[in-house]
Formats: C-alpha cells, structure tokens, sequence
C-alpha cells in the first residue's frame, strides 16, 4: 500500500486538495476516520468521517483495529488498519506527529500552510460554516501546528504556503507537483 499525506492547520485546503487528488486518480482511496466529533455542515456529504460514540471508539481501540488515533480537542481520531490494507494507493490528512508515528516506506507527503494566522483566519470566517469560538479555537491549535510544520519542513516532499496572492493557484500548482509522483502511484496499481 501506499500512501499520500497531506498535512497542515484546519482551513488551509486540505479538503479541497484532496478532492482534486481524488478527481486526477480516481482509483486513490480515501479511507474515513472514525471520530468521535460529530460532522460540521459542510462535512456530512463527504463521507470522510464516521462518528462513532466514545464507548464504540474505545472498544475498537480495544480490539486495535486502529492503524493511528490521534486527539484533537475533546474528540477521538482513528485510522482502521484493514481499510489501507485493501487499497493500493491511500490519501489522508495527517499532523504533524502521525506523519512521525506512521514510519512508512511508500510515502509522499504534502504540507500546506498559510502565510500567516491573520490569513488563515480569514480563511476560516470565510467558510462561515463554524462559530467565532470555534474559529479561535482552530487558530489557537494553527499557532501551535504551525512553527512546528516549518520546522520539519524537510519530512515533506512537497511544501507549499498559501497567500492570498497564490491561493487561486494552488490546487493547479500542487496538481502540477503531483503529476511528477504519477509513476509512484501508478506503480502499485498494475499489482
């Protein structure tokens, strides 16, 4: 199996990458996350979560049937393991610290970052699909995430900042980038 990851603040267009990604190769799998969070509006249609109560997450993570948890906030994250290992080629958003957990040799890993917090804020208003609170509680985590992206900038094969001059860019940009890691996808799908 292989696997592409993209991994940056919430409102920086991880989804929005994904979907293209998933438009140029549509045999790439997408597995959900099993989240004990409930959907935002704009999420229901998507299909990229599945809420589960916190009682079925533990028992699941009993059974470790998890490949990855995380914790964001009060709600639960986690990864089934027998879902990546049914597909060839997989495309999930990853923090920081899983991309550092995972430890996989068939990786390629994107990071996508705002130019700053005042335009990743924007960015979140913008969507109006959340709260001013839950908006600042984003940016509060974004200010941790961020310098640490930066940071290890070089775990990533593919860095790309977001602005409000290159944003309208970016999708094609990173499709770009991407076309060149065609035979890295390619190359499992024959198998």
């Amino acid at each position: 199996m292989k696997l592409i990851t993209i991994t940056g603040p919430s409102g920086a267009g991880k989804g929005f990458l994904k979907d293209r990604i998933r438009q140029l190769w549509p045999f790439i799998y997408e597995p959900p996350w099993y989240t004990t969070r409930t959907p935002r509006s704009d999420e229901e249609h998507r299909g990229d979560r599945i809420c589960i109560s916190p009682n079925e997450f533990a028992n699941m993570q009993t059974k470790d049937l998890f490949l990855l948890t995380d914790t964001v906030g009060n709600h639960q994250y986690g990864l089934l393991r027998q879902t990546l290992d049914q597909h060839p080629v997989c495309l999930t958003e990853l923090r920081l610290h899983l991309l550092h957990a995972t430890q996989h040799s068939n990786l390629f890993s994107i990071a996508l970052v705002p130019e700053s917090i005042d335009f990743l804020h924007s960015r979140l208003t913008k969507r109006g699909t959340e709260s001013m609170q839950k908006i600042e509680e984003r940016i509060s985590i974004a200010r941790q995430e961020l310098p640490l992206i930066i940071e290890n900038k070089t775990l990533f094969n593919f860095f790309l900042v977001v602005s409000a001059h290159n944003e309208h860019l970016v999708i094609g940009e990173t499709l770009k980038t991407l076309k060149t890691i065609e035979p890295f996808i390619n190359g499992r799908k024959t198998q």
